[in-house]
């Protein structure tokens, strides 16, 4: 796994079987590779965090089946991947 830095308050954890997005300290969205399935939290966050789960998904360079609707999950579903 490798962290990558993408910007203010944003990176993304990149493993191999996902990509995940933190924003300032928060896991809150997620890509699974080998659905090409994009997820966010269902917990609804800052004005800027919303921004940059958008930017995530409009911005990420691999294929997404459902970039415009990404399925709402659990915030602990996001936060038990990084124990």
């Amino acid at each position: 796994m490798r962290v990558e830095n993408t910007g203010a308050n944003t990176c993304i954890l990149c493993g191999s079987d996902f990509d995940l997005l933190f924003s300032y300290d928060t896991p809150v969205a997620l890509v699974w590779k080998e659905t090409k399935t994009g997820y966010k939290t269902q917990l609804k966050h800052s004005r800027t965090t919303s921004k940059h789960i958008n930017q995530f998904f409009a911005d990420y360079s691999g294929e997404i089946i459902n970039r415009e609707n990404p399925i709402e999950v659990e915030q602990s579903r996001f936060d038990n991947l990084c124990e």
